[in-house]
């Protein structure tokens, strides 16, 4: 009878430090969402700093220029405080999570000053990251090549985002505030059209030309994937055309385009981003030269 007793009290010790154990491992921060409460936006408060992380849409279609941000804000209660960090305090790995592939984001390190003023928010966008090694797969590197490049492949994103500063001044503090949000990437283009550029900013709506079918389709969607961003701020003249690309879930991307003779390069520019060019491949040059030489 007392080997039993013994034995059930064992076993009931054993449990309690299972439970005990299992509570540790699922703690998180508090304000921090587990991951299957993961959305598109989230928001976590630390003393006295509000950091946010926002994906402007739950799913995107493939090339279409994924729109990610985040922003910190002191609340306290003094009118401002001033906090030290890298290049920027903000940092956006990103996994896709059907290949278990990670995006990593790095940046320069020197040490910056910014003054946070109360409720006012500071704010910045995601820019194109990530790395591969020459030892890396060939559909790694393919991959890769396409998000560094700001054209995300049909996937599942989650971004393990964080704010990383140190509170000076007369308390002085380290942060490391975290959370993280979910996008997905599916879809394709459905179609495309051109007409003639009447400048920066906007598609011409009236349109020269409407292609349709699925081959041009995805040439087009392959083409944009692998196009590649040129260094630099853009200074350039207006482009000849614009192309506006119609995607299976009903949003559109506009873009300015200008294209080259056959067995050259052509270029493009988002219509919503006019600092920034890329170039397309010879076979989408030479499928847009067959439909303006009509």
């Amino acid at each position: 009878m007392k080997k039993s007793r013994l034995l059930i009290s064992l076993i009931l010790v054993l449990f309690s430090l299972l439970g005990c154990q299992q509570n540790e491992q699922t703690e998180e921060k508090q304000g921090t969402p587990l991951l299957g409460e993961v959305t598109n936006q989230a928001e976590v408060t630390e003393d006295d700093f509000v950091y946010r992380l926002v994906s402007e849409k739950q799913q995107y279609q493939v090339s279409e220029p994924i729109k990610l941000y985040a922003e910190l804000e002191y609340t306290g209660d003094q009118d401002e405080v001033e906090i030290t960090h890298a290049t920027s305090p903000f940092y956006f790995p990103i996994t896709e999570t059907t290949r278990e592939y990670d995006i990593e984001y790095s940046m320069d390190m020197p040490l910056e000053r910014t003054m946070l003023k109360k409720g006012e928010s500071l704010r910045m966008d995601y820019e194109s990251s990530g790395s591969f090694l020459d030892r890396d797969t060939e559909e790694y590197k393919t991959f890769m090549k396409q998000v560094m490049n700001g054209h995300f492949p049909a996937g599942q994103y989650v971004v393990d985002g964080n704010a990383d500063f140190n509170l000076i001044g007369t308390e002085e503090k380290k942060y490391q505030i975290e959370a993280p949000v979910k996008f997905q990437v599916a879809g394709g283009i459905k179609k495309f059209s051109l007409s003639k550029s009447k400048g920066f900013g906007q598609v011409n709506g009236d349109i020269y030309a409407e292609i349709d079918d699925e081959e041009s389709a995805e040439l087009i969607q392959t083409a944009i994937l692998n196009a590649v961003k040129q260094p630099g701020i853009v200074d350039t003249a207006a482009s000849d055309y614009d192309m506006k690309v119609s995607y299976e879930d009903g949003g559109t991307q506009g873009y300015h385009l200008w294209i080259g003779e056959k067995g050259q390069k052509s270029t493009i520019m988002r219509v919503d981003d006019t600092h920034r060019i890329y170039t397309v491949s010879k076979e989408m040059t030479e499928l847009l030269f067959e439909i303006v030489n009509k």
